[in-house]
C-alpha cells in the first residue's frame, strides 16, 4: 500500500473500500451451519491469518488502517461464497448443486441449453433464465449465463421449492441441538464400525441417506458418544468466540489509539501554525520546531492532552510541514485556528474517556 497515497486520500476527505477473501475450513463451515455467527467465524479466520508486524513501520501502517476503519474512512468487505441461506460453504461443494437438475420436484424446470454444454434453461416464476453451475463456463459467457452458486437469488428461490424432510424418532441420522449458551446443531450417522460420525458435507449426507435405516442400529453407547462429541464442540466454540471477542476488543483499542495519535498530531500542527503568526499569539508559549516535543508539549495544557499522552505511545511521532492538514490550517486567522484547537481538545477529551474505559 502506498502510504503517501493514503495520506492524500484522508486529507482530501476520500474513502477507501477493500474487498478481501477468507478461506474457511470445513470446521468453520460446519460450525456456521450449526448456528455460530458468520461474523465471528470470519473474524477469527482473518485474525488468525494476521501476525503482529515486527517492523515498527509496518505496525504503524496497520494501526493507521485500524484508525481508518474506526473513523469510517476505510470499509473492508469480506467476500465469501454463500449458500441460499446466507451461510458460507466450501467452494469445492458448489458443484453439488448439479443434483438439483435431477430432483423430482425441480427437474422439469431444467432444460438443456441449446448452445452450451453444462448449461440449462431454467423456468422460474418470472420467466426462463439461462443458467450454469460451472464457474468456468460462466466466466466465458458472463453476459449470456447466470451462475447458480452461493448468494444467487435465483438459486435461493429454487431451493425454497424443495420440500423439507420429515422428522421422526427412527432413522439413520441423529440430530443434536442446543440453544444455550449459543445455538449449535450437528448431525451424525454411523460409520462401518458402528461409531458416530459427524455429517459435514452434502456428500456425507448423501452417503448416510443411501444406507437403509434398518442396517443402522443406534445403541445407547453410540448415542452417548455422539452427545459427548457435540458437547465438546460446544465448549470449543465457546472458547473460540471468547478469542474472537478478545481480538475484536484489541482491534477496537488499536483504532482508538490511532485516533488519539492523529488528534494529538493535529493539535500540535495547529499550534505550529499559530507560532507562524507570533504577533497574534505573543502571550502563548507555542512550539516552533517540527519535532516530537511539539506533540509531547501539549501536556502543558493539562486535561485532556496530558492524560491522553499517558494513554498512547507517541514515541517517534514528528509533525511535518508537508502534512496536508498543516497545509490546510497554515495561514488561517487567529479565530479559525482557535476553533480548530477547541475541536481537537474536545475530541481528545472524548478519546480519554473511551481509552480509559477500554483499559478497564
Amino acid at each position: 500500500m502506498a502510504a503517501a497515497g493514503v495520506a492524500r486520500l484522508i486529507a482530501n476527505g476520500g474513502a477507501m473500500r477493500l474487498l478481501v477473501g477468507a478461506e474457511l475450513s470445513e470446521a468453520d463451515v460446519h460450525a456456521i451451519e450449526k448456528g455460530c455467527a458468520l461474523t465471528d467465524v470470519v473474524a477469527e479466520r482473518l485474525v488468525a491469518a494476521l501476525s503482529e508486524p515486527e517492523e515498527e513501520l509496518l505496525r504503524r501502517r496497520l494501526e493507521v488502517l485500524a484508525w481508518m476503519v474506526a473513523s469510517g474512512t476505510l470499509e473492508i468487505k469480506v467476500v465469501l461464497p454463500k449458500g441460499p441461506d446466507g451461510r458460507p460453504l466450501l467452494a469445492t461443494s458448489a458443484m453439488d448443486y448439479y443434483h438439483l437438475t435431477r430432483t423430482l420436484s425441480l427437474r422439469e424446470r431444467f432444460q438443456p441449453h441449446p448452445q452450451f454444454e453444462r448449461a440449462y434453461l431454467l423456468q422460474t416464476d418470472s420467466g426462463q433464465v439461462a443458467v450454469t453451475f460451472d464457474a468456468a463456463l460462466f466466466d466465458e459467457h458472463p453476459n449470456t449465463l447466470r451462475l447458480l452458486s452461493y448468494g444467487s437469488e435465483v438459486l435461493a428461490a429454487l431451493l425454497e421449492l424443495v420440500k423439507a424432510p420429515e422428522w421422526g424418532t427412527v432413522g439413520n441420522i441423529v440430530r443434536c441441538s442446543a440453544d444455550t449458551p449459543l445455538p449449535l446443531r450437528a448431525y451424525y450417522t454411523l460409520d462401518g464400525k458402528g461409531l458416530p460420525r459427524r455429517i459435514k458435507r452434502l456428500a456425507d449426507l448423501r452417503a448416510a441417506l443411501a444406507v437403509k435405516p434398518e442396517d443402522l442400529v443406534w445403541s445407547e453407547e453410540a448415542l452417548a458418544t455422539a452427545r459427548a462429541d457435540f458437547e465438546r464442540e460446544q465448549v470449543a466454540w465457546q472458547e473460540r468466540l471468547a478469542r474472537v471477542a478478545a481480538a475484536r476488543r484489541h482491534g477496537e483499542h488499536l483504532a482508538l489509539e490511532e485516533q488519539a495519535r492523529q488528534t494529538l498530531l493535529r493539535a500540535a500542527l495547529v499550534e505550529l501554525a499559530m507560532a507562524q503568526q507570533a504577533e497574534l499569539f505573543a502571550q502563548e508559549a507555542l512550539p516552533t520546531a517540527f519535532t516530537e516535543e511539539a506533540v509531547t508539549g501539549l501536556k502543558r495544557h493539562g486535561y485532556p492532552f496530558a492524560p491522553l499522552l499517558r494513554l498512547v505511545n507517541v514515541e517517534g511521532m514528528r509533525p511535518s510541514p508537508t502534512d496536508p492538514f498543516y497545509t490546510e490550517v497554515q495561514g488561517q486567522s487567529r479565530e479559525a485556528l482557535r476553533r480548530q484547537f477547541v475541536v481537537l481538545r474536545d475530541k481528545a477529551a472524548h478519546l480519554v474517556g473511551l481509552l480509559a474505559n477500554a483499559q478497564d
